[in-house]
């Protein structure tokens, strides 16, 4: 079995030059970037020679997958389409509820519009009721007996009199002084 290959990663302190590999808990040290190179190698080597000598290599953990193979278009492309579909399942989550909420919206504002059609209804049945009878009362075939008029009038007069004198005592309340 072939060993891992694992990144090295530099950091510069003080003016001194660490390598580390993460995976391996690694570090070596030197002066200049070769030296400090150098020394990770060594001690990377004798670390795998142990552990192939042991037939352990198995056991080591798999190099990270940020890795500098793993850093190709490949990787690019396969964070794209995660965050592709990410946006997409966002995306219709987003559409339902706006789909939803406008479909609420407009059913009570369909409910609001027949009440108040209905609430309107209500008010004009007594003034078609009044319409009609109107109408009705107009029709020349509904003409009154000449009798039947004559008594009505007599009947009004008769109610005129008796109203006159309460009216009389009313009317300062309603004349424009």
């Amino acid at each position: 079995m072939q060993p891992p290959n694992y990144d090295a990663v530099l950091r510069i302190t003080d003016g001194k030059y660490y390598f580390y590999i993460k995976e391996l808990g690694l570090v070596a040290r030197g002066d200049d970037l070769g030296t400090s190179y150098g020394e990770l190698v060594r001690k990377r080597d004798l670390i795998m020679n142990g552990l192939k000598e042991a037939d352990l290599l198995q056991e080591l953990p798999s190099p990270a997958e940020t890795s500098r193979e793993d850093q190709s278009g490949r990787w690019l492309a396969r964070d794209l389409g995660t965050f592709s579909l990410k946006m997409l399942i966002v995306s219709l989550a987003i559409s339902a509820l706006i789909f939803v909420a406008v479909s609420r919206i407009v059913y009570g504002l369909n409910r609001v519009i027949d009440r108040a059609e209905a609430a309107t209804d209500e008010v004009r049945k007594p003034w078609k009721v009044l319409e009609e009878q109107l109408y009705l009362a107009a029709d020349a075939s509904n003409e009154m007996r000449p009798e039947k008029q004559e008594r009505i009038i007599k009947s009004i007069g008769v109610l005129v009199k008796r109203a006159k004198p309460f009216v009389d005592e009313v009317r300062p309340l309603f004349s424009c002084k």
